[in-house]
């Protein structure tokens, strides 16, 4: 079965600008400018059709999926033995909030490709995060630009992604895998392949800060 629109979540589906009068005069942010990139950058790679989304959401760690964010270390990420692993580079400038946004960015655009049709639920304890996704927007420009590339790896992918707090998760291995602490993470995550999936420079931390 297939939908005529692609799977976009209704919270960034919003009128990029409003007129209050035809003869108003308004000014495009450089926000409103790149929201309008990212619809010229999707729609062509778009094919017309979208199947249905499975009509329950899945919770990451039923995929065995699980990301997470160190403050000072860096960022990692599991998925059915596969693994990332990020160093903060020590010139990096950003919240814990981007920080944390940062893997499940990384993750869906490594792995999106075989989560089509589902609805994924993230397990996030920073409710700067949760509170960002729920209104699909910031103020700042640097978590914004995160926003939009999981919009638009999730859009290509055609699967949803919601990021909540949610109760009783053991992220162990994530956790590990954000504090560069191997051992552990290799008593934790067994069957974890010898070599983690290389993340593509385009998605480096310092790439997307001085990029977006």
């Amino acid at each position: 079965m297939h939908s005529s629109w692609p799977h976009i979540p209704p919270s960034y589906v919003r009128p990029l600008v409003t007129v209050q009068a035809l003869n108003s005069t308004i000014t495009l942010s450089s926000e409103f400018r790149l929201d309008a990139k990212w619809w010229c950058d999707f729609l062509p790679t778009w094919n017309g059709t979208a199947s249905f989304l499975e009509p329950n959401w899945t919770l990451s760690r039923d995929l065995d999926l699980f990301t997470d964010a160190s403050g000072t270390i860096g960022c990692g990420g599991y998925h059915k033995g596969h693994w990332f692993t990020v160093t903060w580079p020590t010139s990096l400038t950003a919240s814990i909030a981007w920080k944390e946004m940062y893997p499940i960015l990384v993750a869906c655009s490594i792995w999106g490709h075989s989560w089509h049709g589902r609805r994924i639920l993230f397990h996030c304890d920073n409710q700067t995060v949760v509170h960002i996704w729920k209104k699909g927007s910031a103020r700042c420009p640097k978590i914004m630009h995160l926003v939009r590339g999981i919009f638009y790896q999730a859009a290509k992918g055609n699967f949803h992604v919601l990021i909540a707090h949610i109760n009783g998760t053991d992220n162990s291995i994530a956790d590990s895998l954000s504090r560069s602490q191997m051992p552990r993470f290799r008593t934790l995550a067994l069957e974890a392949q010898a070599q983690p999936t290389p993340v593509p420079q385009h998605l480096r931390p310092l790439h997307l800060i001085c990029g977006n």
